[in-house]
């Protein structure tokens, strides 16, 4: 009996796994992600990227502009248009690493968005949680 498949594939580095954590929040920002990486001396503009997708501009447009903050795009000094540009070589090596495993294992970099994704929303609501019981001063009473 063969085992089931993809039960032989190699987990994820914990360096791509933290990569993932830091880096790609939804699956939108992967597609993107991919797509930019796949050429990096091409700069896109959102309305390019939101057809080649089939995705709303407003969401593709938001997740570049993470992607921007985490220091993996670059944008045209205008901000209309996006290139795949990291900051740090190794994140370079890293986004071609997730290609190369999201080619191979779809499912567990699903998996492991998934799984950031519900931490993500747990710690949001612990801190929620937490700030409900913090005492503020009343500023008129003192």
């Amino acid at each position: 009996m063969s085992p089931p498949e993809g039960a032989q594939d190699a987990p994820l580095s914990a360096e791509l796994a933290q990569f993932l954590r830091d880096h790609v929040e939804s699956y939108e920002h992967l597609l993107l992600l991919l797509l930019l990486q796949s050429e990096p001396a091409r700069q896109f503009e959102v309305d390019e990227l939101s057809s080649s997708l089939r995705l709303p501009a407003e969401l593709v447009s938001g997740a570049l502009d993470a992607l921007a903050r985490g220091a993996l795009l670059e944008t045209s000094p205008a901000g209309r248009r996006y290139r795949f540009a990291p900051a740090d070589p190794r994140q370079g090596e890293l986004a071609r690493a997730l290609d190369a495993t999201y080619a191979k294992q779809p499912a567990l970099i699903m998996q492991t968005l998934s799984a950031n994704a519900i931490r993500r929303m747990r710690t949001g609501a612990l801190h929620a949680f937490a700030n409900a019981f913090v005492l503020r001063k009343d500023k008129e009473n003192g």
